[in-house]
């Protein structure tokens, strides 16, 4: 069971991941993982992961951690990379909003359920990058169809995934980050 609740310091959604204090203390985007999951899937503390649903997938950093519950992994939100380019994205895959759609072919950009105002693809492997925001966007794996019991941010608290350990790592190369906006003292 996946749960996107999870929030740090470091940032605040999907801000604050261009200061390099902030980046430093929390440098990519994690999903923590009880140990007894972790161990049978063959997953270490800080090694990189892809979750996937029927909805989309995303590579995280394994955070191996008693304080998630077995069963259930939790992932921080708002995840880009804004070290990266952003002019190597073509974004023509916008659907107009209310055209009807199934899952695999489009998912939300934005917003909450309740603003929801334009889709593209989930698979984003022949997608440019705009900040990396494609590679951990857990957004990517939640529905944007229907609200909960559990409130407007049902689909948020509650997705069926799967985690496959990765042999790459996508480590974030810090000098990038301090080259582009700077080191503080």
């Amino acid at each position: 069971m996946l749960t996107t609740g999870a929030r740090y310091y470091a940032a605040f959604h999907a801000e604050h991941r261009q200061i390099p204090v902030l980046r430093e203390l929390h440098p990519d985007p994690l999903i923590e993982i009880n140990p007894e999951d972790a161990v049978p899937l063959g997953i270490s503390n800080g090694q990189w992961v892809e979750i996937k649903n029927d909805y989309g997938r995303a590579k995280f950093k394994a955070a191996v951690s008693p304080i998630v519950k077995k069963g259930v992994v939790q992932t921080d939100h708002g995840w880009w990379f804004p070290e990266r380019q952003a002019d190597d994205d073509s974004r023509d895959t916008i659907v107009p909003l209310g055209e009807i759609v199934e899952p695999n072919e489009v998912q939300a950009v934005i917003g909450g359920l309740e603003i929801k105002d334009g889709f593209v693809k989930t698979d984003h492997a022949d997608e440019k990058s705009l900040y990396g925001v494609w590679q951990s966007n857990v957004n990517d794996l939640v529905s944007n169809h229907y609200n909960s019991k559990l409130g407007y941010g049902g689909p948020y608290k509650c997705n069926c995934c799967s985690v496959t350990p990765l042999q790459e790592s996508y480590d974030t190369d810090m000098d990038l980050v301090n080259e582009k906006f700077g080191k503080l003292v």
